[in-house]
């Protein structure tokens, strides 16, 4: 199997749209979901906890559809939302969630995998973390000698 395959395959199990790129302006990025209607109700938050149904959402600073990303870092679950209220109360979400892979400020660029659901996407961010630190554990063991006349007996 190739490298891109592989990459398609991790795609699939983990229900992301796929990587994709986004520009910022300084720190700072247009919400790619906005309601402009009165009854409209417009956020970002950056989304924490062990699964979707413990999850804490804490608000980004948002001026109309510019949010301020100065504060996230890769890793971060983020959520994007403008959903409109009808006049007799439905609500008709327009939401995004994305898992941060990297965040470079120095090209003004972010990178994310986009993920239908928030239960998906704070998945992917703890099994990126899984994986993150059994590469760090396992470049911290010291290997075994490979000569028996090293080895002590």
């Amino acid at each position: 199997m190739s490298e891109i395959q592989t990459a398609d395959a991790a795609d699939e199990t983990t229900g992301g749209d796929g990587r994709c790129g986004w520009p910022m302006d300084g720190g700072s990025v247009e919400s790619p979901c906005y309601c402009t209607h009165k009854r409209g109700g417009n956020w970002a938050a950056q989304l924490t906890g062990p699964n979707a149904a413990r999850m804490t959402r804490t608000y980004l600073p948002q001026r109309g559809r510019i949010v301020d990303l100065t504060t996230v870092k890769a890793g971060d679950v983020l959520e994007f939302g403008g959903d409109y209220t009808t006049g007799s109360g439905r609500r008709e979400p327009d939401r995004e969630y994305w898992h941060v892979i990297k965040i470079d400020f120095d090209v003004d660029m972010i990178f994310f995998d986009k993920y239908p659901t928030p239960a998906k996407a704070l998945r992917a961010a703890r099994e990126a973390l899984r994986a993150a630190s059994t590469v760090a554990v396992a470049d911290m063991v010291t290997p075994l000698p490979d000569d028996d006349e090293e080895a002590i007996v």
